[in-house]
């Protein structure tokens, strides 16, 4: 019956927002500097009976039933704040922004150095970090919003 409300997400954030919190408080941890990053899992599970273990395409390029985890952490110790788990056939972008939205939430203030992959480029991912009064550090991916801005550099 636990793991039933754990797995529910608005039980799962209220708990993670406290223990993150606490956490910060009672060690005094350093908040300065926010990393995001996303992750894929192979299993070898048949897709048609899970629907978190869906087909999706891992970090070499391989198709296979997989789910994707992203990590909000802090650096450079490397704790958890965020995790949410999804079916390996979502994409990786649209995750940065609610978990760095909860991230926020946990460690508050402004200033902070967010850091991430390419993926976290994108620019209405970049422009939430700006509105949220923080910076960011990542590289542009090429492909993606602004290739043009690389070629001028």
């Amino acid at each position: 019956m636990c793991l039933y409300y754990l797995h529910q997400d608005d039980s799962w954030q209220a708990i993670e927002n406290q223990v993150g919190k606490y956490l910060i408080r009672v060690y005094q941890l350093r908040t300065d500097i926010i990393r995001l990053d996303a992750t894929v899992g192979r299993v070898k599970h048949d897709p048609s009976k899970h629907e978190l273990f869906q087909i999706g395409k891992d970090k070499e390029g391989v198709f296979g039933p997989l789910f994707k985890v992203m990590l909000v952490s802090l650096d450079p110790m490397g704790m958890p704040l965020v995790v949410d788990i999804v079916p390996g056939n979502k994409a990786d972008d649209p995750l940065y922004i609610p978990s760095y939205k909860r991230a926020k939430q946990i460690v508050g203030g402004s200033g902070k150095l967010i850091v991430g992959d390419s993926k976290m480029s994108a620019q209405a991912t970049r422009a939430t970090i700006v509105d949220g009064k923080e910076h960011y550090l990542t590289p542009l991916a090429h492909e993606k919003d602004e290739p043009t801005l690389l070629d001028d550099c």
